[in-house]
This record gives C-alpha cells, structure tokens and sequence, in this order.
C-alpha cells in the first residue's frame, strides 16, 4: 500500500505545494521482535518498530506524521482517520507460576499450576 501511495503521489507531484517534502516510511518489525533479533538493541528499542527507526534520525525535521495501518475487518477502499495513538504496542513479560505435587489419592493437598495458567489464559 506505501509503494502504491507513492506512485500516486509521484504521478500528482505537480498539484503537491513546491515547499512540501514527503517522506514515507516502511517500519520494519512493527508488531513484535524478539530480543536479539532483526539487530536491534532491545534494551535501548524494545524491538523492531518506530523506536529504532526515530532514534536513527527518520523524523528529523518532520512536522507531521501519518500512520496507515492495515485492518482485515474494514471493507476495501475504507480510510479511518483520528487524532493521537491508535494501535497497541506488543511488549514481553514473564510470569512464574508455583504449585505444589502430591498424590492423585489426595489431590486436595496439590497446588496445580496448570489450572492456575489456564485461568490465567482463559482470562
């Protein structure tokens, strides 16, 4: 869609105003990427995404910014457009869940982690 954007824009440059500079911006690893992956230090981006790509310089000098995200649900041709944030940020976390066994004659005394991660799950 970005590449198709941009040969629109190139075909209308001449009705675009002479003092405008348009910069568009493929933004790699934008849903997630894993610590130690796609090169980027997470501890300093947390990932893939807008984070490494400000911090090496792709805003400078930029007055405005437009997003475009895919949405599988909107039927073709339909543009939504609002003010501020839009889309979620993935992030990573660890849980540690502790039970405790016992014997299946007395599963009373038992503290099972799988009931308790699956209630977290299914929550």
């Amino acid at each position: 869609a970005l590449v198709g954007a941009a040969i629109l824009l190139q075909r209308r440059a001449d009705r675009l105003p002479s003092n405008l500079t348009v910069r568009l911006l493929f933004q790699p690893a934008e849903e997630s990427t894993p610590p130690g992956t796609a090169g980027y230090d997470f501890k300093k981006t947390g990932g893939g995404g807008a984070v490494p790509m400000i911090m090496g310089g792709c805003l400078d000098g930029v007055d405005e910014v437009y997003g475009w995200h895919n949405w599988p649900s909107w039927n073709l041709g339909t543009l939504a457009v609002k003010p501020g944030a839009v889309m979620a940020h993935a992030c990573f976390f660890d849980i540690v869940i502790t039970g405790r066994g016992g014997h299946g004659s007395q599963p009373q005394v038992c503290i099972d982690p799988i009931v308790c991660a699956a209630a977290i799950v299914g929550s």
